[in-house]
This record gives structure tokens, sequence and C-alpha cells, in this order.
């Protein structure tokens, strides 16, 4: 990746930053006509300094003057037509409002793809530091936290998508604003354009150098804040030994610590930032009151008409923005290459997996190799404790071997070489005389497995989990109605402009073959075989009987479950069965449930009705009552209650029959 953030963003936004740039320079031209139109309105429309000898003059008026080409040389273009004063008020009243409007345009048509552009290039941003961290060596995970590389590409390349857009586009429109309003002043008047030059030189002299401190402080904020989310995601993880050891309190101290070293950071940034605007709105007002002091006295000593003041004034008034925003540009600027130098240093570890090695395979992967050598193969993270030491060894791919050792042998250590979870410091592992590293991944993926001691589950079904490494290629696109298909076009093609590959999550990734099956159809007892295998076919069925099903999402499973359901009902009306279960029946009282769920005709879903809320709810009591329920049920409840007490009255508070009896206690 770029250094420089500006060759990072030039290099993948070029030809929208061109177009971008093309507009800005037509909208100084309508931004210009903005500014010279209310003069004519002052001096011509209200005031009538153009009708005082007549009472109409001509208007549009199109003449190409070539006298210096050819003597005396005009060539009319347009003979326009006279009118009078009201008439020339409303007309130019009009083309003011119509500037504005085709103004505000290109500013809304700017800012729009601007925007877009930032939000790509951030997209495109988040995709290459996610890419890199699937390429990182195994090794660089135990060195940084989990939480600091989210906490990065999530939020601390955020203000990057702003600043995208504006990198290029924002200093040319802004200072073409700012040069067009001061081209105008000075074709009013030199001295107040010098005037107003002076103090818009002294603004932006000043507050960069106030803001300075302002960057410095920014930075430690970021860092310091990076340190905090990964001191959290230590405590987090390390929450066992904190409570075994007692050291929750000094846990806290650290944090306070830290606390207060980022609040002292953002009070100090909080203090020189106003001290910077503080400053900039002093500088902003010195210029108008400068307009009002010199544009008035050579208005009154006729030097200048009053439309030129006016003119001055109403250009002066867009002169503090695009300046005020080009500073704060500048700051943004500074910010953001520090902001993306720091971020870009984190995913750049020596090592990095190259990335064609992890390229999207065209078909089936080959098989592996018949033999793995390894050579003087040395294993060191810090160079100086060594976990393998010159192992020299030669492993067929399709043995059975087991190397046996005690703790700290190595013996693990050569499993996680083996499947590249480490990476040797000294020596070479070959595979049929290829370099056993640059073999692609996904054939490593399906031509080889490993179980460690630590087991990542992710955040998906079962099924997901256990399909997972069979998914290395698109086998079978998705099928979608012709209307989403045309959204999930543009929406592939909005991903390879913004350098995010066109992939379809929702595609079939699932390499049947590789999981000996021939299709979705026998997929499944290819995982039970599989499970039963390992020995987990019985965990995996009491988990799923103990799940819920979607029926949303497995419409044709509920279906069956349902039919399942009814062939029980069947059966259970055979009379060898049917006193084996009691079902629901709204007419009869079920022995085999409790009061509260023959009351609830169920069991409840939520803490609202449980046994511990359901006599105490308001809605409950009123139906009890109105069933003349109430009493009868007190009337039990004490009467049982009574009988407890006296069966428990004698006892020992260790006596096991407190254990089987829960609602009671010694």
């Amino acid at each position: 990746m770029q250094r420089n953030l500006f060759s990072y963003i030039w290099r993948y936004s070029r030809p929208e930053q061109l177009v971008i740039l093309m507009l800005v320079v037509f909208a100084q031209v309508f931004y210009f006509l903005s500014l010279s139109v209310p003069k004519s309105i002052v001096n011509n429309g209200i005031t009538g300094l153009a009708f005082k000898d007549h009472p109409t003059i001509p208007f549009l008026v199109w003449e190409l003057d070539l006298s210096a080409i050819f003597p005396g040389r005009v060539i009319r273009i347009l003979d326009g037509f006279r009118v009078d004063q009201l008439t020339y008020l409303v007309i130019m009243s009009f083309v003011f409002l119509a500037a504005v409007v085709v103004n505000g345009q290109f500013k809304k048509s700017i800012n729009t793809q601007k925007g877009r552009m930032g939000e790509r290039m951030l997209r495109r941003l988040r995709y290459e530091l996610y890419d890199r961290i699937l390429r990182f060596p195994p090794a660089h995970f135990r060195k940084v936290k989990q939480a600091e590389l989210a906490t990065m590409i999530k939020d601390e390349v955020e203000p990057l998508g702003g600043f995208i857009g504006d990198a290029f586009v924002a200093p040319m429109f802004l200072g073409g604003q700012a040069l067009t309003a001061l081209i105008f002043i000075m074709m009013q008047n030199f001295m107040l354009s010098v005037i107003v030059l002076v103090l818009l030189g002294v603004q932006m002299l000043i507050i960069p150098r106030l803001r300075r401190p302002v960057l410095v402080l920014g930075r430690q904020r970021q860092l310091s804040a990076r340190l905090l989310a990964g001191r959290i995601a230590e405590t987090a993880d390390g929450h066992n030994e904190i409570h075994i050891h007692g050291a929750a309190n000094f846990e806290r101290a650290d944090i306070s610590e830290r606390l207060g070293h980022i609040f002292k950071i953002r009070f100090d940034l909080y203090n020189k930032k106003f001290v910077a605007k503080f400053w900039n709105n002093l500088l902003s007002q010195a210029t108008p009151f400068a307009i009002y002091l010199v544009g008035g006295y050579f208005a009154i000593t006729g030097q200048m008409d009053v439309g030129a003041v006016v003119g001055v004034l109403l250009a002066y008034k867009d002169l503090p923005s695009p300046i005020k925003e080009l500073i704060d540009w500048d700051q943004q600027r500074q910010d953001v290459q520090i902001k993306y130098e720091q971020v870009i240093d984190q995913f750049q570890p020596e090592g990095m997996m190259p990335p064609e090695l992890q390229a999207v395979p065209e078909g089936p992967p080959p098989p592996l190799g018949h033999q793995i050598v390894l050579s003087g193969v040395t294993v060191s993270e810090d160079g100086r404790v060594k976990q393998l030491d010159s192992i020299t060894l030669s492993l067929p791919t399709d043995g059975k071997i087991a190397v046996i050792g005690g703790a700290g042998s190595g013996k693990d250590v050569l499993g996680q070489l083996l499947a590249r979870q480490v990476l040797p410091s000294n020596g070479t592992i070959k595979i049929d005389g290829e370099d056993f590293f640059r073999l692609p991944e996904y054939v490593m993926g399906a031509r080889a497995g490993y179980v460690g001691q630590e087991t990542y589950l992710f955040p998906l079904s079962v099924r997901d989990n256990l399909l997972f490494g069979l998914k290395h290629r698109p086998v079978a696109p998705a099928k979608y109605d012709d209307a989403v298909r045309a959204v999930r076009e543009a929406f592939w093609k909005e991903s390879e402009r913004a350098g995010n590959p066109p992939f379809d999550p929702t595609a079939d990734w699932i390499d049947y073959e590789l999981a000996g099956a021939t299709g979705p159809g026998d997929l499944l007892p290819c995982i039970v075989r599989t499970l039963k295998q390992v020995e987990l076919d019985e965990d995996i069925y009491s988990l799923g009987l103990r799940g819920a099903i979607d029926a949303e999402k497995r419409p044709d499973l509920a279906e069956k479950i349902l039919k399942a359901r009814h062939a029980l009902h069947g059966r259970l009306q055979d009379p060898a069965y049917a006193a084996l279960v009691e079902p629901f029946n709204a007419e009869r009282y079920n022995r085999n449930l409790s009061v509260a769920e023959n009351l609830l005709f169920g069991t409840p879903v939520g803490t609202d009705y449980d046994g511990d809320n359901l006599a105490a709810d308001p809605y409950m009591q009123t139906v009890l009552r109105e069933l003349g329920l109430d009493r009868e049920l007190l009337r039990m409840g004490l009467s049982i209650a009574e009988t407890m007490v006296e069966l428990f009255s004698g006892l020992s508070p260790d006596n096991p029959l407190f254990e089987q009896y829960s609602f009671i206690s010694a």
C-alpha cells in the first residue's frame, strides 16, 4: 500500500477526480455571475444610474469585438431589446436567482459525486486492510490484539472516507471560490482588495500554527483510545485469572489511570481547539470591519459607487467560509495522513502470505502430493528459544504417523508447522520437490486438516461450521428472479469499482465432490457418516432436538415435523400407547402439568408468565377472580404449605430431601 494518502487516492480515483474537477471549474462561472449581478441590480435597477439620460437602455446585446485583429471590426451576434428601469430590475433579479440556483445545483452535484467517491474509496481501503488480515503470518496474531484490529478498520479509517472525497476537490472548489471573490473585489477597488488580501493572509498564517498542537493531541488521543480498547479486550480474555487471583481492584486502578490520561489529552485538546477558534472568528470579522470603514469612505468621497461596495460585501460574505474551510482542510489533511500512516503500519507485518496463494481456484483442487521432506527445519519465534531444532525427516502423505513426546518436546509445534500455522526460521520443507509454503491455500484446505487444542467455532449454524472446510470457491451461482438479479448485478459492478471481488456469499460454495457427495441431495448422509467417525453424531443429534426451527428458512423441515406430529398422534390412539401420553385437551385438566401450565394451556415463553410471576400478574388475578378460582387456589396453596412445613420441620438442614424439593429451603 502507498504510504502517502494522496498517492493512494489519486491511483484509485483519478477518473472520478477529473470529472468532479471539471464541474468545479464550470461552477466558478456561475459563482462569478452571482457576485456581479447584484452590483448591476443596485446601480441600474434600483439607483437607476444607467437610466439618467434615457428612459430605456439596450439589453442582451452581444457583440464580438475583433478590432484588435481587424481595426473597427465588430460582429453583432444578438441585437437584444430595450427595457425600462422596472423591467430591467425584474429581469436582473431573475437572472440573479437563476445564477444562484445553477450554482447550488453545481454544489449539489459536486458534493454528491465526491461523497460517493469517498465512500467507495473507504470501502476499498477497509477491504484491503481486511484482506491483509487474512494474509497475516499466524505468529503475528499473537502479537496484536483483535480488538485493536477491529477498531482500526471500523473506526480509525472512518474519517478518511470524508476526506478522500475532498482531497483534490475541496482545495480546487474552495480555492476557486475564494479566488473568484478576490478577483471580483479587485475589479471594484484595488486598495480594498489589498486590505482584504492582507487580512486573509494573516488569518491563513496564524490559524494553522494555532491548530498544529491540536493535531499532536489528536494523534495522542487516537493512540490512547486504541490502547484502551486493547486493554479492555485483555480484561475480557483474562477474566478468569483476574477473579482467581483477586486482582479486580488492580485492574480498576489501571483502567482509571488510562481514563485519566485520556481525559487530560481530550481536555487539552478542547482548550487548544477553542483558542484557535476564537482567533479565527476574530480575524474573520476584521475584514468586514475594514470593508465598512474603507469602502464607506470611498463611497462617501465618490471613489466607489454604492453598488460596488454592496458587491464587495456580498463577495466577502462568501469569502470567509471557503477560507475557513481551506484552513480546516489543511488541518484535516495532516490529521488523516497521520492516521493513515499509523493504520497501514499495523497492517504490513513481515512474512505476509502472497496474495496469489489465496487466489480463487478455477476447478477442483489437485492432489496434495506424495512426500513431505523437512530439511534442517528450525522453529524459533524470538530467535533465541528453539521450539524445533534442525529437524530432518520425510513423511508420506498417505501413511499413518504418530509423534510421541512430553510437554514442550515440540510435537505440537511440528503439527502446527505441517498445518502452516507457524513458519520455520531456518531450513526448508518440500512436497514432491516443490516449496511447501508456495502451495496454494485452497489445496491445503481441501487436502489437509488440522485439529489443535484450540478450535474456534464461528457464530453460524452447526451445519455451516461443519461444512466450513468445503467452501473454497463458488461452485454454482445463486438463483434470482430478473428484478433481484438486476439489483445484484449493479451491486457486483459497484463492488468491482471499489476494488472488492464480485463474489456472492449466497451462491453455493460447498464442494460436494470433496465431501464425497454428488450434490445437495446426498450431502446429509456424508455429514452423518463423518460425525460418526469422530463420535460426534449423538452430541449433534441431541443439540438438534433442543433447538428451534425457523419455519421461514426451512419450510420443508417444518412441514415434515408437522407430518411427524400427526403420525405420532395417530399412533398414540392405539390402546397400547394411549395410557403413556396425556395430550393437551381444552376440556380436561392435564394431570402431568402444573396448575400454572394448565391455566396457560402451554409452556410460557419469557419471564412474564413463568411460575414466579404468574400469581402476581394483574390480568391473571382478574381472570381467576371472575372464574371464582382465586379463593379455591389460595385455600389449596395454604393447605399444601401447611403440609410441607409439618413434614420438613424436624429435619436437619443437610437432609437430602431438601435437594429433592427445591420449593422449600432449610
